[in-house]
């Protein structure tokens, strides 16, 4: 271990990025603070539950993340759960009662780091192992008072020939951001189990982690998830990939509180900032990008392609409306023609499996 080193830059953050506080940021943290109070008076502060976050790492240093809850969540359990149980489990999830300035226990071998939850019960850590880890995922254990969790952290083999940084809406899991109305009724009626796949995503993914060859856990290419959805959909987004045979990889999310949605809710340059952290993590690992049409997916790639030259392999962007013609489109096509100026190939794409024969061209996977 290198006591001097610090990797904390390479690594994301749970909970809300630094930023200067405004009214409304203060209106929403006092609040917070009086509602754990009130529930501290009658005895229902105490952690009941810990969320981990899935991290990652590399021979140097790993980060794992997660949050210190005063409720339990009660999830779902299969597919054919009345629509209120969903909306209770959403309710659950959504309306989070955080525990702040608790200590925190992680154990990763025989390193255990002890830090504090911030304000809204996030917690991070860094660990730097005194020799590098083994590739493949490996297990931390959270302890909080006398509430435990495990969490897992995946270092990705030095022999990978890629890794892939993909968005999660509308691009592996069905969210129908172009009618507001059906994307709310989703988030808030359907759960891990109800909630559909885009087709053949999971043998696309399948196809990218192992290059169209057959490798070994340890040697897969990494898959990262970087979205703009909440922290709070963590466990619905990872149980949601479990339960489709959709392979596993970190999950890097954002905190979206009331007044941060208020004052911030066209920013989506988070997901610029992670993208560039897990870059910087693996500096001589290609990266293919997979977006959507929906967001600023286009324009954050692009911003990604620029300022890391060499780095990128191809970006794809889902068409959200593939059937019809949208001015939406005509932008994706702009940028990328802005982006193959860099060399770079980018395509607006209606399904997987034009994203695989694209690849197979490019020599990244041999089949599919």
């Amino acid at each position: 271990m290198n006591p001097t080193a610090d990797f904390s830059h390479l690594l994301p953050h749970a909970g809300k990025p630094p930023q200067p506080d405004n009214a409304l940021v203060r209106l929403e943290d006092g609040l917070d603070r009086s509602w754990y109070r009130l529930k501290c008076v009658v005895g229902q502060g105490a952690a009941k539950q810990i969320r981990a976050f899935t991290g990652y790492g590399n021979a140097q240093a790993a980060w794992i993340g997660g949050r210190v809850l005063s409720d339990q969540l009660r999830l779902p359990r299969n597919a054919v759960n009345h629509w209120w149980a969903n909306l209770m489990s959403t309710w659950q999830r959504c309306v989070t009662a955080e525990v702040p300035n608790v200590p925190v226990q992680c154990t990763w071998g025989s390193q255990t780091i002890q830090i504090a939850t911030d304000r809204e019960g996030y917690f991070n850590v860094v660990f730097e192992p005194a020799t590098p880890p083994a590739s493949g995922w490996h297990d931390v254990q959270i302890k909080c008072g006398t509430v435990s969790a495990t969490g897992h952290i995946l270092i990705p083999s030095p022999t990978a020939r890629f890794g892939v940084i993909s968005d999660m809406d509308d691009t592996v899991i069905h969210t129908h951001l172009a009618d507001p109305l059906v994307a709310l009724g989703l988030t808030v009626l359907a759960n891990a189990r109800t909630r559909q796949p885009l087709e053949a995503v999971a043998r696309l993914y399948h196809a990218f982690e192992n290059g169209g060859t057959k490798t070994t856990n340890a040697q897969r290419n990494p898959i990262f998830y970087v979205s703009s959805s909440s922290w709070n959909l963590h466990n619905l987004l990872q149980a949601f990939l479990q339960f489709n045979d959709i392979p596993a990889g970190p999950l890097i999310l954002r905190d979206i509180g009331l007044a941060r949605r208020l004052t911030r809710a066209r920013s989506h340059w988070q997901k610029l900032e992670n993208t560039s952290r897990i870059l910087a993590a693996y500096p001589h690992l290609p990266f293919i990008l997979i977006g959507d049409s929906g967001q600023q997916d286009a324009r954050i790639y692009h911003e990604v392609v620029r300022t890391h030259r060499g780095r990128i392999a191809a970006v794809y962007i889902r068409n959200i409306e593939p059937h019809r013609v949208h001015k939406r489109d005509e932008r994706v096509l702009a940028i990328a023609r802005q982006v193959q100026a860099l060399d770079v190939p980018m395509r607006l794409v209606s399904d997987s499996r034009e994203i695989a024969e694209h690849a197979i061209s490019l020599g990244l996977i041999n089949s599919w």
